[in-house]
């Protein structure tokens, strides 16, 4: 990767809904210019040439790191604001960890290879297994222009490794035994397929929430918690994919008060979470033509073993975007899209609620590149 140091003086010009801002930066910094990014534009460009606060998680730092989860990793390379329920943002039926970019509860919107897998604002980053990440774009501050009004925050894309042609077939096992969990997986990688599937048990969690300086407060321990994670990549044609993802998760939640500082727990309830994703991505650059249609499932309850109350959370998402690039004189170039997306959600508690909605929306990005060498974007919601 080509590295650049010692750009004192970087002025970033960006047209957004016809207004002007500018970015300038005052300390020597070191940046990686040549890193490709889709994200940010809905086309291929150098972060160099990109107008928005792009991270770049690649394949590389998610091993060297360490991290157990899409979550963690995200978290703390990225340094975004979150809310979780245990280290690793595991969900606990209706109670879902999220990440805030740019403190933003509910406005983050989350992609895998470019398919939305929100549910009404909610999203998940533990749907792919970590050895079947090609790279993570985060891009910080609102794309609603771009996006919708999910990504009020910001936009999180999962891009998956995809089946190349090598002409062998690969794969790899692996396993661990840890402190706080075991884990075991396998992937295989052929000309036309990638496909991986991922088994983990985490340690009991004791004490997940300390009392307060008077002895006080409530009480939760996790239990018995495991998860199951599969994904598929299926290349059907020179320019079409197909890929579907699922992950499936257990635990035992139990919870109570502490008295004199010790707990005294008097429920115990099971969460079982599972979400399914299918997409079917085509993509011809020489055409510029572009479209992901996609349509993802939840389906969240919690069952009650010692007292507590019974829930449920049914819910989809079905979404279909198109878009077309123009190339243009002098580098320049146009895109128009059109994004449909269908959402519902069924609630099961003490009464029954469902909602849904349907968005719509049609979009246009322009880059221009002037005479003194500089591109700029300007994007417009119609």
């Amino acid at each position: 990767m080509k590295v650049v140091k010692g750009l004192s003086s970087a002025v970033l010009l960006t047209l957004l809904l016809g207004s002007a801002s500018a970015v300038y930066a005052d300390e020597v910094q070191e940046y990686a210019l040549d890193t490709m990014v889709v994200t940010a534009t809905r086309t291929e460009k150098t972060v160099q040439d990109t107008p928005a606060n792009v991270t770049v998680i690649t394949q590389k730092e998610l091993k060297d790191s360490g991290y157990q989860s899409v979550f963690q990793a995200v978290r703390e390379l990225s340094q975004a604001n979150c809310h979780t329920y245990q280290e690793d943002g595991g969900d606990y039926g209706g109670m879902m960890s999220r990440i805030r970019v740019r403190g933003i509860d509910d406005g983050t919107l989350v992609l895998v290879n470019g398919n939305p897998s929100n549910y009404m604002n909610h999203a998940t980053l533990n749907t792919v297994p970590m050895d079947q990440i090609e790279k993570i774009e985060i891009v910080k501050g609102s794309n609603s222009v771009l996006y919708g009004p999910q990504a009020m925050g910001g936009v999180i894309n999962i891009i998956t490794k995809r089946p190349s042609k090598t002409g062998a077939v690969t794969g790899s096992v692996i396993g661990g035994i840890g402190s706080n969990k075991k884990l075991a997986g396998a992937n295989v990688q052929t000309d036309v397929l990638n496909v991986g599937y991922k088994k983990t048990w985490n340690k009991d969690f004791n004490d997940a929430v300390l009392p307060g300086n008077t002895g006080l407060g409530t009480a939760i321990n996790i239990k018995d918690k495991s998860s199951d994670q599969f994904y598929l990549d299926a290349q059907l044609a020179k320019d079409l994919t197909f890929s579907w993802g699922r992950n499936h998760s257990e635990v035992k939640y139990q919870t109570g008060s502490y008295k004199n500082f010790v707990p005294v727990m008097n429920k115990l309830s099971q969460y079982n979470s599972t979400y399914n994703s299918y997409a079917l991505a085509y993509d011809n650059k020489n055409a510029g033509w572009k479209a992901v249609l996609g349509y993802n499932t939840m389906d969240l309850s919690c069952l009650p073993l010692k007292g507590g109350s019974y829930s449920k959370y049914d819910g989809y998402n079905a979404n279909f975007d198109l878009q077309k690039k123009f190339n243009l004189k002098n580098n320049d170039s146009l895109i128009f899209g059109v994004n449909v997306n269908r959402e519902s959600m069924e609630t099961q508690t003490t009464v029954f609620n469902k909602a849904g909605r349907n968005s719509f929306s049609a979009y246009q990005s322009w880059d221009v590149h002037t005479s003194l060498g500089m591109c700029i974007p300007v994007m417009l919601l119609n």
